[in-house]
């Protein structure tokens, strides 16, 4: 065969090739394209002219799963624009209730159904549709709800324990922030968008735009819980060859739910990917003991998948001893900040961690803190023998030796006290004076020292004792 002929030529060789019938072509069109680039030059045009017509066609009654897509398509855009005309209509005339009193509790649920273009018989859809993601309700950037004032509780309760249609976490925080005032104190919603971890952008993406709107959420709310996902199997996908970074890029999720914590008393959050971000700031200059939760009453981070939030997996293949290596140094940091941010929360009943996967050795790692009448209890549990190092030791203020072993990959150590931050982070800006006074010291608001735990209540006890008296001798 000739590798080089004029185009002329070529353009003549191309459309006899194309108008033999399919029987009778022993040759790829894409074989031709092989033999040099004029060969290739002059089938590729061929080719795509063939292609895309072919592509778009779907006259010959077999469902094509590309076609399935555009449909797919075609139905998110319009249940999106039935829904936020419902939602809008739902506000507006919420919004007529100006001589509402009593505070009303919210639930709203979204009935998507399953039909074709046509206008025929449709079902509710109760099955899982695994070749695409879950369908969740968005509402437009331009869309803006009239203001509620009287909802003390919204809520998007799901129809069915996997169901595959619901209303995005984004499109609930905006819902949320339109029920305005000092009313709402509780918001329970639902996410569960099905994910894949290698599906990094798209995690970013909505990730982003559900932080993006929980700025939007009233200072008056006192209770946030929701689900992400479901927790992914980590044996079922390529694992990485190097371990996952432990000082994490800023994760705008973990942030913005570490503001709202300043003014929640309970947040429960299951199926997420989280970091250290979330308890602590990585861009400050500032320690983490110097943020605090004084509301704070029950933390709850319940099925955490085993990837960080840019999806990198707390297990990897070593090449070298061919075996999965935990990523323990990863577990070391994120449980450090928890300790530092746990004797900043002086209200914490119950802080509860756990990851979970069926994947064979990894299980379950879980922290808990739990606060009874003043007495805290913390529990480590780990079912593929992670330890916690020393420096997680000292943040949650345990002596070494203390933490007793009980077995089963249970280990505990039970405090005294709770909180312990009144203790161990005591400052007192005094000044004794040199002179003689029949009272004692006098005390001044400048030249600040530390005052040892030990000697603050043999203090207390002196100043106590010369303002007595003092008293008798006035």
């Amino acid at each position: 065969m000739a590798t080089y002929l004029p185009q002329e030529i070529l353009a003549l060789l191309v459309e006899h090739v194309c108008a033999l019938p399919e029987k009778e072509s022993q040759v790829k069109l894409t074989d031709y394209t092989l033999v040099n680039k004029y060969w290739q030059a002059a089938f590729e045009r061929q080719i795509w002219s063939v292609a895309v017509p072919r592509f778009l066609d779907d006259g010959d009654g077999v469902e094509d799963e590309e076609a399935g897509y555009i449909d797919d398509y075609v139905f998110t855009r319009e249940n999106d624009l039935a829904f936020t005309k419902g939602m809008s209509q739902l506000f507006n005339h919420l919004s007529t209730w100006t001589k509402q009193k009593r505070k009303l509790s919210l639930s709203i649920v979204l009935q998507a159904e399953k039909g074709n273009l046509d206008n025929e018989e449709c079902e509710i859809d109760e099955a899982i549709d695994c070749r695409s993601l879950p369908y969740r309700a968005e509402l437009p950037e331009d869309c803006h709800l009239s203001t509620v004032q009287f909802v003390e509780s919204l809520s998007f309760p799901t129809r069915f324990e996997d169901n595959n249609n619901g209303i995005s976490l984004s499109a609930a925080l905006r819902i949320a922030a339109s029920c305005g005032g000092q009313a709402l104190e509780r918001l329970e919603m639902g996410g569960n968008y099905g994910f894949r971890p290698e599906q990094c952008d798209m995690q970013c993406q909505m990730r982003d735009s559900v932080s993006q709107n929980l700025a939007r959420l009233p200072a008056s709310l006192r209770v946030l819980e929701f689900d992400w996902d479901w927790p992914p199997d980590p044996s079922g996908y390529c694992q990485d060859e190097t371990p996952p970074p432990i000082k994490t890029q800023v994760d705008a999720l973990s942030a913005s739910l570490r503001g709202t914590l300043s003014h929640l008393q309970r947040l429960c959050v299951e199926g997420m990917e989280v970091s250290t971000e979330l308890f602590f700031h990585l861009q400050s200059t500032a320690q983490p003991s110097s943020l605090s939760w004084q509301h704070l009453e029950v933390l709850e981070l319940r099925a955490i998948p085993w990837f960080t939030p840019s999806g990198h997996g707390l297990n990897y293949y070593n090449t070298e001893s061919f075996e999965q290596v935990f990523a323990t140094s990863y577990f070391d940091e994120l449980f450090t900040c928890i300790g530092h941010a746990a004797l900043k929360m002086p209200r914490i009943k119950q802080l509860l961690l756990i990851y979970e996967s069926n994947c064979e050795g990894l299980g379950e790692i879980e922290l808990h803190l739990g606060v009874q009448h003043g007495q805290a209890q913390l529990k480590f549990h780990s079912e593929n023998g992670y330890i916690p190092s020393s420096e997680v030791l000292q943040a949650w203020q345990v002596p070494q030796d203390r933490l007793e072993d009980c077995g089963n990959g249970w280990s505990r150590f039970e405090y005294d006290t709770w909180p312990l931050e009144w203790l161990t982070n005591f400052a007192c800006s005094v000044k004794v004076s040199t002179g003689n006074s029949c009272c004692g010291p006098r005390f001044s608001s400048h030249n600040f020292f530390l005052i040892p735990v030990l000697q603050y209540q043999e203090l207390i006890k002196h100043i106590c004792h010369c303002f007595a008296v003092n008293l008798i001798q006035g």
